[in-house]
């Protein structure tokens, strides 16, 4: 599991779900925020939050992961960002909104209601992640560069983590060993 629903005034989801704003909204959705790697490589039997604290979002056009009341039907869900249905959608402020593509909100909540995503975690768990596959991309994917990419976009290039990722893959990251030396960190 690497997602966990953040309340800041609520002791259960169901006492957030129940607040009059959400009763006509069948789709609710939260902004959530990427955890970071925090510079860890290996795995360690810690407490996500411990071992990641730091993570990134963007202010002003945020993506969301949506929950559906389970009453209702003809919703398509093509995943939780993707959700076409002709019933009410609302964002934690209880804003209106009919979605249909990919779901932002113009107006995100970082303060009082969100969704931590633990996408990276280690630089080890991340690529035992990408190997193993999911959903969208096949049962087996294999780390390559489209994932070494992403990693780094994200987490500091580090002399270690890119000697992990090559030892790992049987890639050469040269590219990546090149921008090292030309960024001080």
């Amino acid at each position: 599991m690497d997602e966990f629903i953040f309340l800041k005034n609520y002791t259960s989801i169901k006492y957030f779900l129940n607040e009059e704003k959400f009763q006509t909204c069948y789709i609710i959705y939260l902004n959530w925020v990427n955890h970071l790697d925090s510079n860890k490589i290996y795995y360690s039997n810690e407490s996500l939050f411990k071992r990641f604290p730091k993570y990134k979002y963007n202010e002003t056009y945020a993506m969301v992961k949506s929950m559906i009341r389970g009453h209702k039907s003809k919703i398509f869900i093509n995943n939780n960002h993707i959700i076409n249905s002709k019933y009410a959608s609302c964002d934690s402020f209880g804003f209106k909104k009919r979605i249909i593509n990919i779901i932002h909100t113009k107006k995100p909540d970082y303060k009082n209601y969100y969704i931590d995503h633990f996408y990276f975690k280690s630089t080890e768990e991340f690529i035992n992640k990408i190997n193993r596959g999911d959903k969208f991309y096949g049962n087996h994917t294999i780390i390559n560069l489209y994932w070494i990419n992403r990693y780094f976009e994200a987490n500091k290039v580090t002399l270690d983590k890119i000697k992990y990722f090559e030892k790992r893959s049987n890639l050469s990251l040269t590219h990546f060993r090149g921008f090292l030396n030309n960024n001080i960190y």
